[in-house]
């Protein structure tokens, strides 16, 4: 099929030119690809078919992406939310279960604010907060709990003061 086949190029020089296509229209600037139009999606800055990009936006069906100095370090909008995220183990996700905070820990959160919220890493010692209860937790344990008034607790009370002390 002779349209399958179809290319135009506007040409500055070798290097720097406008290439059209049946499916693309592609920039390139001193070799490089920096642009790309295509049917479902617009590239700018470098051909994102993959995360290992550069500064460089993407936007299509699957979300808007926008790449700064490495491959981890960008800004997602899709279908899932927003992520913000310096690298792998460093991120802020905003979704339908609210907002989670990694620091040092890709697949744990220091903080998740929602109906239900999280202060520290939730394998170690943390806050949960929810409608009804506080808790300080460690791990899974519930080291002391505040609900309906009442205070519950493990371990011991260990008071030191120095000069009046007043109960």
């Amino acid at each position: 099929n002779l349209q399958n086949e179809f290319e135009l190029q506007t040409v500055a020089d070798a290097n720097t030119y406008t290439s059209y296509t049946a499916s693309a229209i592609q920039f390139y600037d001193d070799g490089n690809k920096t642009m790309e139009l295509t049917g479902g999606a617009i590239n700018i800055g470098a051909a994102l078919q993959t995360a290992t990009n550069v500064d460089a936006i993407n936007i299509s069906s699957g979300g808007v992406q926008i790449y700064g100095n490495d491959q981890y370090n960008f800004v997602t909008v899709d279908s899932d939310g927003v992520t913000i995220q310096a690298d792998a183990n460093d991120k802020a996700v905003i979704s339908t279960s609210g907002l989670a905070i990694h620091a040092g820990d890709g697949s744990n959160a220091v903080a998740s604010f929602g109906a239900t919220t999280y202060i520290g890493l939730q394998a170690t010692e943390h806050i949960k907060l929810t409608g009804s209860t506080l808790e300080m937790k460690d791990g899974s344990v519930v080291m002391m709990s505040l609900a309906d008034g009442n205070i519950a607790m493990t371990g011991k009370i260990s008071i030191t003061s120095v000069g009046t002390q007043n109960v």
